[in-house]
């Protein structure tokens, strides 16, 4: 395991408020991260080791921070600004950091989901306080603007928004209904945001992550707090299918998910009794291993896949106010 080292005045956080996407790797398998609360910071490795920079220095920025990397690894963040209420934007240019603000209101970008697309475009999924409703934009290019559409106003919705583009760019949000307690599904569709209901029964939906498998099908992990479990639904190409992964002693707040070579999904979390979880699945049965035993040293876990098959992970260790890098020896 490896400490990232804090940069200058960075105060940590009691529970860090991570976005849907906090670590990447990028086309050599070197991690990059993002994290903040008190600003917004951005984080690499190298050769010569790790480097951290500020990103957005204004106060009370960074929480719900989302990551993505271009084509040429050129790192693109979207954030919320909790002073202000706004939903922000920020990308890395040749010699310093652009910030803009991408949606204001009174209370806008909470959980933001950012892909970028096959032709280098930002997109982004968020809540909209204000009105309980998801919301989804994404920039035009060059010389352009932000286009903003409502997804899903139909009573509390769009919390833990999880976005992600498949191939021809097309977007899809999975995310938590708060009105009734379930974990909702939606695809633009011709123009169109199609939605279904993944899971009804009892209050579920919470912390829902989603990614696209090899054959570009839906798989969603998430919480359900009824029965303190952490479930997986995956589409078999005409409704989802729904496992149990593990009972938990109390979910800390994140769960990460990727898919591996066999199209097998990989989950972390963190558990209030068993510090961070790594749990995979062969054949649909998952083995589950503590990566932290501590209670302390293990928020919000976010994990990658390297072009080995080997588990990477970063997460935050409130013993040393600091992040922590760590990765498994074997798959």
């Amino acid at each position: 395991m490896q400490a990232i080292p804090n940069p200058a005045g960075f105060s940590g956080s009691l529970a860090p408020d991570v976005g849907q996407k906090n670590l990447v790797l990028d086309t050599q398998g070197q991690p990059h991260i993002v994290f903040g609360n008190d600003q917004l910071y951005y984080s690499w490795r190298d050769s010569s080791g790790w480097h951290t920079e500020s990103v957005d220095n204004s106060q009370l920025v960074g929480h719900f921070a989302s990551l993505a990397l271009d084509k040429n690894d050129r790192p693109y963040i979207s954030y919320y600004d909790a002073l202000n209420g706004d939903l922000k934007f920020a990308q890395r240019f040749p010699d310093s950091w652009g910030a803009q603000t991408v949606d204001r209101a009174f209370n806008v970008g909470l959980y933001s989901s950012l892909a970028i697309d096959q032709n280098d475009i930002p997109h982004i999924a968020y809540l909209d306080r204000d009105n309980d409703d998801l919301r989804y934009v994404r920039w035009t290019g060059t010389g352009g603007e932000w286009i903003s559409q409502i997804v899903d106003s139909g009573g509390r919705v769009g919390f833990y928004a999880s976005m992600v583009l498949n191939p021809a760019n097309v977007p899809s949000i999975a995310y938590y209904d708060l009105s009734n307690g379930d974990l909702k599904y939606t695809t633009l569709i011709y123009e169109k945001w199609e939605k279904i209901v993944v899971a009804s029964e009892g209050d579920v939906g919470l912390f829902c992550k989603l990614v696209l498998d090899k054959k570009g099908q839906p798989g969603i992990a998430y919480f359900d707090q009824t029965n303190h479990t952490i479930m997986y639904a995956h589409f078999n190409g005409q409704s989802f299918d729904i496992t149990k992964v593990l009972e938990t002693g109390g979910l800390g707040g994140s769960i990460s998910l990727v898919i591996d070579k066999a199209n097998q999904p990989r989950i972390a979390y963190y558990d209030f009794v068993r510090g961070t979880v790594y749990a995979s699945s062969k054949g649909g049965k998952f083995g589950i291993e503590s990566v932290t035993n501590q209670v302390y040293t293990g928020f919000s876990p976010s994990l990658e896949l390297n072009p080995a098959g080997l588990a990477l992970m970063n997460f935050y260790n409130l013993e040393q106010n600091s992040w922590t890098f760590a990765g498994r020896n074997n798959p």
